[in-house]
């Protein structure tokens, strides 16, 4: 989830803070924002152009998540909002970050 999309959410639950009821909500990217860690390291690949060896495993970790999507259905209805940045935009950003701020990072970049 970009954090424009979760300022616009939280930019429209403050100009109705007096509705709120204490309702929690699921907030994330949703389906129409899923990847897979294939899809996302592709991703990461294509903007950086770096390249890292990623493996396998085929045992499952009691801790492994299989699928994890965020059921954002509830905040969308209740306030009109979607994510509007894709997860291409999202790690092309990310990667631009990176590049600008690569000096100050340095000490943690292979």
């Amino acid at each position: 989830l970009h954090i424009s999309d979760l300022f616009n959410l939280l930019t429209k639950q403050l100009k109705s803070v007096e509705s709120w009821n204490s309702e929690v909500f699921n907030v994330g990217g949703g389906v129409s924002g899923s990847v897979s860690l294939c899809e996302l390291t592709t991703m990461c690949r294509e903007f950086t152009g770096k390249t890292i060896p990623v493996h396998s495993s085929k045992e499952t970790r009691p801790n492994d998540l299989l699928c994890y999507l965020s059921d954002c259905a509830k905040v969308q209805k209740r306030y009109d909002w979607k994510p509007q940045v894709s997860p291409p935009q999202l790690i092309s950003e990310i990667a631009d970050w990176i590049r600008g701020n690569a000096t100050a990072l340095k000490p943690i970049l292979a």
